[in-house]
């Protein structure tokens, strides 16, 4: 559970070290690819079946895994 000041966002992590936080591990098989990148590439607020890389990964027939991280603090 994430608390901000203005919302609460529940994330529930789909990959075999949840602990680490990451979302992936969509399709089954040996990992093919990683994603990198922000919240969008993390999904933010949406499922993980709905993620663009679940997407990628589902159109490929390759798994691809989500190293996105949600981008919610500013330096």
């Amino acid at each position: 559970m994430l608390k901000l000041p203005d919302s609460n966002f529940r994330m529930k992590p789909n990959l075999n070290f949840s602990g680490a936080g990451f979302r992936g591990g969509t399709i089954g098989g040996p990992t093919w690819g990683v994603a990198v990148g922000d919240s969008f590439t993390f999904g933010l607020g949406v499922d993980q079946e709905t993620t663009w890389i679940a997407q990628l990964a589902k159109l490929s027939q390759r798994e691809i895994i989500n190293l996105g991280v949600p981008g919610l603090w500013s330096l």
